[in-house]
């Protein structure tokens, strides 16, 4: 669910190359997608490696079921997927899952569990989970291996599986091919009918000019493509066969809304209505009188192929934020139901029937549900018309006894979905009769319009056996991508599709267990694909930079940036590049990511940036809804990129105390209201390396302050602070450990001890106080920044939350920006606005402008170096471009250790080595810096009687390392 675990992550990659590579096929791995929720983008690894068997799970209602023992109707449903299974496409453009699967199994329990008095070693309660899915996808490809032979490689069982699937009428990205039918499957694999269809899934485009199977494909607007479909009829008669394809069509939307209000009808305050042919229906909570509220939408119910329901509430009524902790304040679970009205339940009875779940559950059976704690929560219900009876009922309720409000408003939203022909596509015939265990192949054609947008595009080739009517559904994907780092994506008002590369839906948890977010990466994910030619100005992009400006419609919906890109080869791409490509992707830059309910942007805005150093090959950029406001069902989004030109660091050694030093800034972007430049500096840093850390955090913990926590890490570091303008610390942890969290706390008493009193909530900078700060999301890399802080001594505090070796290590800074002279400015970015003079009225794109970032040090400075930066950005985002600076000011003169005179033509004076009668001698000076390494040789200067001699001199200084094998600028001639 995270970018490491998207398909180019060393397991995914592992498991493909055990299966494909060197087992030759012969090794089949079968994994779960995992449990992360309704969000697009979700799937774990290594079910993310296109080798892997990736399995899904249905909703399996049987144990609710009356003829299991429950409360519910006898008509158990299996057939819809369960809301909480992981949803495609991973983040290399693969359309996982394959399959779907029954995820509830009644298993052995361990011996050791079991009673002593040997009588029980059943399990009484069910398991659940795409685990249960992926063990049963399992046992059915061994199987299949059965009734082929034991010769039969990897690939085509994976393929008697996914052609023998039943096809759900779910979209590719949630069901892949269809749900496991064994039987069907076996069928195909012993020859006894079918139609198999090779391969499982058709994914459109290259990777310049190469089909890699582990490494993302694209297309470009406006180009065309063509993939070999292959159909093999596996019985002994011929079989006329139907060649169509599908995408999705909103037929239309109702929307409605409601409270949770406790009445005779829903005396626990749920929220039920139902809809059918004849539009959407609802009991009144007083009088108990049925009302249609909504009439129907024409021919929708009888066509839809699949019903989407969102509900969505304020995200201010979610969360009780109480000084440094959180309180979710409901809990609820959203259904969807069977109705089939059972008439001896209403004999006598003056009103109904209707829906009565807390009065008759027997005429209810459960086909879909969500229970993530959360604001907006959805459910699916596959062909309507077909799967439910009297209604379809939707019943929104608590999740445990008490977990919810009353009053608490809702609104619902319900999308009727078709499957319509997808006019990209084109299959080079329509029908084939294709005879007894014959084969053909069939071209299917992908027309990209030159209008679409960046992103991915999702539907089906549908093989239909005429003669039995079954289909089967092959996966189709297209990954529209851009070339070059000029790109615009999301952005359609219009747009309704399924999955939508503009609209970004739930799917998140915000699920707290110590304060904190259990799974912050849950939610909603999209995916572009951005290829950076190897040419040109992208050959060497020293100094350049890749900007990503992401806006949304509102605050507080919280979207993520993420961006990976190409890594350095690994032994993957290295021994088979044509189908692992060039090299694996990893984790590049991300904005700031949350593990609290809390909203942080660039802007404080619904608007984020992300700046990274611009590398040429492909660059996926990775969008996630992290949470939504609610006030609609999804959050569109409209992103841009493009490349930025500015020097990379200031680094000045000089003897002047006052001084500056040139930019010239240049984007292929356009900066409508300008550019904001600031200087922050001089800063001393002290930097401590391979710190040693160890596993600091317990489960058991439970303090009623965070700082307490914090005041328990292992690591502290103290230090004083005098005259300073800026404090920042930042922790970098190592490979060996996960999740660090970072406090500094002010030494209030001055006894020289952190003492617990200084470590309340209360006086935290992070909620209002003024004595102690901390930065502690869900990783480990921290940084507490600290404007103006007071004089006194300071502890920095180290928590090892998550440590993963014993112990483990981090780097530490702390910078001290100090209040002396001017310190560092931009003159041509006068305070308050900080715009750079000239683009008050915009910056447009490739336009150059220039300005500096001058220093003016009193005179009592010390020799030495003072760092500080200089940030770049909008005006409401001022430091999205950060750019180091170091100014090393040494006014201590290089020694002359040596002299020497020699001649070519006359006599030279040994005695005194300065006397000579040649009219042209060579004079060589050695000059040394033994301190700081620093000789410059662009400042040589040298008169002879008053004139300059520069240029008929030979000047040679070479960096190189000095005794203690430091490099520098240590001397020269």
């Amino acid at each position: 669910p995270t970018l490491p675990n998207d398909g180019s992550d060393l397991f995914s990659r592992t498991a493909d190359f055990l299966s494909a590579v060197h087992t030759e096929g012969r090794a089949l791995f079968v994994a779960p997608v995992g449990d992360y929720g309704f969000g697009y983008g979700s799937i774990a690894s290594p079910a993310s490696a296109p080798a892997v068997l990736a399995v899904a799970r249905v909703e399996d209602g049987t144990a609710l079921s009356k003829g299991e023992g429950g409360p519910e109707g006898p008509n158990a449903h299996y057939l819809d997927p369960a809301m909480p299974s992981a949803r495609g496409p991973t983040a290399i453009g693969s359309p996982k899952p394959d399959l779907v699967a029954i995820g509830t199994a009644i298993a052995d329990i361990p011996l050791q569990s079991a009673s002593g008095d040997g009588t029980t070693a059943v399990a009484t309660s069910p398991m659940t989970g795409t685990d249960v899915a992926a063990a049963i996808a399992a046992g059915a490809a061994v199987l299949v291996w059965q009734a082929a032979g034991s010769s039969l490689p990897a690939d085509r069982i994976t393929e008697y599986l996914r052609s023998g699937a039943i096809d759900l009428s779910y979209d590719a990205l949630v069901q892949g091919s269809g749900f496991l039918d064994v039987a069907e499957s076996v069928r195909l694999a012993t020859g006894a009918g079918g139609i198999l269809a090779s391969p499982g899934t058709l994914v459109a485009g290259t990777y310049r000019g190469v089909r890699t199977e582990v490494y993302p494909r694209t297309i470009a607007a406006g180009a065309s493509d063509t993939l070999p479909l292959r159909l093999e009829n596996r019985g002994g008669t011929a079989v006329p066969v139907a060649i169509s394809d599908a995408a999705y069509t909103l037929l239309g939307t109702y929307s409605l809304s409601n409270a949770t209000i406790r009445d005779a009808y829903s005396p626990n305050g749920d929220i039920v209505f139902w809809l059918n042919a004849s539009g959407v229906s609802k009991v009144d909570g007083t009088t108990l009188a049925i009302s249609q509220i909504l009439p129907p939408i024409p021919g929708a119910w009888a066509s839809a192929d699949l019903v989407k329901v969102t509900a969505t509430s304020d995200f201010s009524r979610l969360v009780w934020n109480q000084g440094t902790s959180y309180v979710m304040n409901y809990s609820y679970t959203l259904g969807a139901m069977d109705w089939a009205v059972n008439g001896s339940n209403w004999a006598g009875r003056p009103s109904g029937p209707y829906p009565a779940p807390s009065l008759f559950p027997n005429e209810l059976n459960t086909i879909s549900k969500t229970n993530h704690q959360a604001n907006v929560l959805e459910v699916r219900v596959r062909e309507p018309a077909i799967s439910v009876r009297d209604g379809l009922v939707i019943r929104l309720g608590e999740s445990l006894s008490g977990s919810g409000l009353a009053g608490l408003p809702w609104t619902f939203t319900v999308e009727m979905y078709r499957r319509a022909d997808w006019t990209w596509i084109s299959p080079s015939v329509s029908s084939v009769s294709i005879p007894a265990r014959g084969n053909t192949s069939v071209g299917v054609s992908i027309a990209v319009p030159a209008s679409a947008g960046l992103g991915t595009y999702e539907g089906f080739v549908l093989v239909t056996n005429t003669s039995s009517g079954r289909s089967a559904a092959v996966p189709v994907i297209v990954n529209v991508g851009s070339s070059g780092p000029d790109l615009r994506f999301g952005g359609n008002l219009l747009s309704t599709d399924l999955y939508d590369d503009t609209r970004l839906f739930g799917g998140y948890d915000l699920f707290l267990r110590n304060n904190r977010i259990v799974r912050p990466y849950t939610g909603d994910w999209r995916f572009y694909f951005v290829d950076i030619p190897d040419a040109g100005m992208f050959v060497n992009p020293r100094g350049l930079k890749l900007l990503i400006d992401l806006k949304w419609n509102t605050k507080p919906s919280d979207l993520d940036i993420q961006v990976f890109g190409r890594a350095t080869a690994d032994a993957f791409s290295t021994d088979r590049g044509d189908r692992y490509g060039k090299a694996p992707l990893a984790p590049r830059a991300k904005t700031e990511e949350l593990d609290k309910p809390d909203f942080k942007t660039a802007t404080n805005l619904s608007e984020d940036l992300l700046v990274l150093d611009l590398r040429p090959g492909l660059n996926v950029i990775a969008i996630h809804a992290a949470r939504l406001k609610g006030d609609v069902p999804a959050e569109r989004a409209e992103g841009k990129g493009g490349w930025v030109r500015v020097r990379s660091s200031v680094d000045v050694s000089t003897p002047r105390l006052a001084g500056s030093a040139p930019f010239t800034f240049l984007s292929s972007l356009d900066f409508p209201r300008g550019l904001r430049a600031s200087a922050v500096g001089p800063a001393t840093t002290s930097s401590l390396r391979d710190e040693e850390i160890p596993q600091d955090w317990q489960s058991w913990w439970n303090f009623p302050n965070f700082g307490e926590f914090l005041y328990r890490g292992s690591f502290t570091y103290t230090f004083a602070l005098q005259k300073a303008l800026i404090l920042e610390v930042h922790l970098q942890g190592k490979a060996d450990v996960s999740d660090l969290d970072l406090g500094v706390f002010r030494d209030i008493n001055d006894n020289g001890i952190l003492d617990p009193e200084e470590v309340k909530d209360a006086n935290s900078r992070n909620r209002g106080g003024n004595d102690w700060a901390y930065d502690a999301d869900s990783d480990a890399d921290e940084t507490v920044k600290w404007i103006a802080p007071s004089d006194g001594r300071y502890f920095v505090k180290v928590l090892g939350f998550t440590v993963n070796a014993a112990p483990g290590h981090f780097d530490l800074d702390v910078s001290i920006t100090l209040d002396t002279g001017k310190g560092y400015e931009i003159p041509q970015a006068p305070k308050p606005t900080e715009i750079v003079q000239g683009t008050e009225t915009g910056l447009p794109a490739l336009r150059s402008v220039d300005f500096s970032m001058a220093w003016d040090f009193p005179g009592e400075t010390t020799d030495g170096d003072y760092g500080g930066a200089v940030l770049l950005g909008l005006p409401d985002a001022p430091g999205v471009l950060v750019i180091p600076a170091s100014i090393g000011l040494d006014r201590l003169p290089p020694e002359f250790s040596g002299f020497s005179l020699s001649t070519k033509h006359g006599r030279l004076n040994y005695a005194d080595n300065r006397t000579t009668t040649d009219p042209s001698p060579t004079l060589l000076w050695s000059v040394a810096d033994p301190v700081r390494g620093e000789l410059d040789a662009t400042r040589v200067s040298l008169t002879l009687d008053g004139a300059d001699v520069t240029p008929d001199a030979s000047i040679t200084i070479q960096l190189k390392a000095n005794a203690k094998g430091v490099q520098g600028f240590w001397d020269g001639t």
